[in-house]
């Protein structure tokens, strides 16, 4: 309460807050010079190849998991859940948020502007009775946002007009943060990082330019006029120079010779320097550099551990998304009963013979019926609820008929055992016996 009369004062005085944003988004757009002398922006980020995979990686895994809409409800006592699929909300997150994208197209987008900003936008149209119609996305480089009287603004700029939407009608998705109401660029903070990548990518691109050789000088035994000597650069470099040339002899007249100058790219570790830039831009995303294309440490015994790692990093992109989802599109009230989540299990496939055997493993404790393992390979339930029956490991009876025979047994069981005791207690009687008249006989012989 006195927080927002403290900011109303404030707007009165100094005008709205400015919270964020458009301000560092378009600076990064426009580039930042860093000290490898390259300036990083959006586009020359994209370009590197490490880069783009990340981004890739992140925001289709995003796209490609089913995103449901769940209910939860109580019934006979027991948790139940189910997919709400009569809920408006439901076929906006699964199937189309708008008539001009898919869920996948949609998500794409939208996960690849919050890794890339930091902030992913897009605004929330309802119909007349509030329902949610539509989700349009908003480029994040165009929004910034303000605080008024104590409320969060949208500012959208289209076409140099700026537009103001509430904060219930903007779904905003935020990145890593410090700040809390805007995300932070993951890109714009390593930018050092992105720089030296890509200096070292287009140091090698200009060294294979010039046909895989450094470049030097012409020595001429005879003073020459500055004409002459650029006549004579052009027309070596024109001859001699990009990866078509390479290799070419070359002649030089009067005496001329030539001299390479340069360091060479094995003294300088050319290579080892672009392999560990990828482990770099891997590290900023918190892929496993296998997901990036870096197989360098991948290996049979390992490989299936990375893709656990893989899916740990995947978790908070979900979470962010799930849980804005939750409170920004569902009312208080819906929030008791309804819920938006992904099906993340796909991301945990392994190679047919392990899925088989955690199948194997499920169905035989109990967990799992024939029925629900055909579900999750999307097949079609077996016909007269053949399928439905749930086994435990006791020769794969159903587990009614075993509680019904063990009432029935028990007396039984129970007899049987007192008569094995009582077997048991006359057997160690008999041998008791015969050891003690083993031991008389031993001594009748000694005294004798």
């Amino acid at each position: 309460m006195f927080a927002n009369i403290r900011r109303a004062i404030r707007a009165a005085f100094y005008g709205p807050e400015s919270i964020t944003s458009a301000a560092s988004a378009w600076l990064f757009s426009a580039g930042v010079e860093t000290q490898a002398g390259l300036t990083v922006d959006t586009e020359t980020a994209l370009g590197y190849s490490a880069v783009l995979a990340a981004v890739r990686c992140i925001s289709e895994t995003v796209a490609m998991l089913p995103l449901h809409l769940y209910r939860r409800s109580i019934e006979a006592g027991k948790k139940h859940i189910e997919h709400a699929v009569d809920h408006p909300l439901y076929a906006l997150l699964h199937d189309a948020p708008n008539p001009e994208q898919t869920s996948y197209e949609f998500r794409e987008a939208f996960v690849a502007s919050l890794i890339v900003y930091g902030n992913a936008y897009a605004e929330i149209v309802r119909d007349r009775f509030g329902n949610i119609k539509s989700l349009w996305p908003i480029w994040s480089r165009n929004v910034r946002m303000e605080r008024v009287n104590g409320s969060v603004v949208y500012w959208i700029s289209i076409n140099g007009i700026e537009t103001a939407l509430s904060a219930e009608q903007v779904f905003h998705v935020r990145g890593f943060t410090w700040h809390g109401l805007v995300g932070q660029s993951l890109l714009d903070m390593a930018r050092e990082t992105v720089g030296t990548a890509i200096s070292a990518d287009r140091f090698a691109a200009r060294f294979f330019a010039n046909g895989a050789r450094p470049g030097g000088m012409i020595e001429h035994p005879r003073r020459m006029s500055e004409a002459a000597a650029r006549s004579l650069r052009e027309s070596f470099e024109s001859l001699h120079k990009g990866l078509g040339n390479s290799h070419r002899v070359a002649i030089l007249e009067e005496g001329a010779k030539f001299t390479p100058v340069g360091v060479d790219p094995d003294a300088a570790q050319l290579l080892e320097a672009r392999q560990y830039s990828i482990t770099d831009i891997a590290r900023i995303f918190r892929l496993p550099p296998h997901k990036i294309g870096d197989l360098s440490r991948a290996t049979f015994s390992n490989i299936e551990h990375q893709a656990i790692e893989f899916s740990e990093a995947m978790q908070p992109w979900f979470k962010r998304i799930e849980q804005r989802i939750n409170i920004q599109l569902l009312t208080p009230a819906e929030r008791k009963s309804y819920f938006a989540e992904f099906q993340v299990k796909g991301l945990l496939r392994t190679d047919i013979k392990t899925q088989g055997e955690f199948y194997r493993i499920m169905r035989d404790i109990g967990a799992f019926s024939a029925n629900d393992i055909r579900d999750l390979e999307n097949m079609n339930p077996l016909p007269d609820d053949q399928g439905d029956i749930y086994l435990v490991p006791f020769n794969y009876m159903p587990a009614s008929a075993l509680i019904g025979a063990a009432s029935k047994s028990d007396l039984a069981q129970e007899m049987n055992t007192d008569t094995r005791m009582g077997a048991l207690v006359l057997e160690a009687r008999a041998e008791k016996k015969k050891s003690i008249g083993a031991e008389c006989c031993e001594k009748n012989i000694a005294g004798a």
